[in-house]
């Protein structure tokens, strides 16, 4: 099929899946330098769950993993299914995580969306449980 090939040989998805094979090896250096200067790293807002709300800028995204590496003790995070057009690319996974603080679990599929632009990710967006997540950090 035709679309098989160019989502194969897409320079977008090609980012995006070296920032999660970054993540999954702890290497958030490597995505905060994936990510174009002006890049917003976002979720739903949620005043009980960190991190939540955007993040702005490369200081941004830092502060965003920071938050996620205080709150969370991952178990697993799993993409299992990319989907690209253009320079956009939406992933589609996995996760059972623990909250630190509280000890409650997470278990859900989630979705995130990634723009990226001149071959850095200029905006992300998870669409994650934000019930789940709020039920979990109380």
């Amino acid at each position: 099929m035709e679309t098989s090939t160019a989502v194969a040989t897409s320079p977008a998805l090609k980012v995006i899946q070296q920032a999660f094979t970054d993540f999954a090896n702890g290497n958030i250096t490597a995505i905060v330098n994936a990510c174009a200067d002006d890049v917003v790293f976002g979720t739903y807002s949620n005043p009980y769950a960190r991190p939540s709300g955007n993040y702005f800028g490369k200081e941004g995204v830092i502060e965003f993993f920071k938050q996620i590496d205080e709150s969370t003790r991952m178990e697993l995070f799993e993409p299992r299914e990319f989907i690209t057009q253009g320079d956009r690319v939406i992933v589609l996974g996995h996760q059972t995580a623990t909250i630190k603080h509280t000890g409650k679990r997470i278990d859900q599929e989630w979705c995130m969306s990634f723009t990226v632009r001149n071959g850095k990710i200029q905006h992300y967006f998870d669409y994650g449980d934000s019930y789940q997540y709020a039920q979990a950090f109380q």
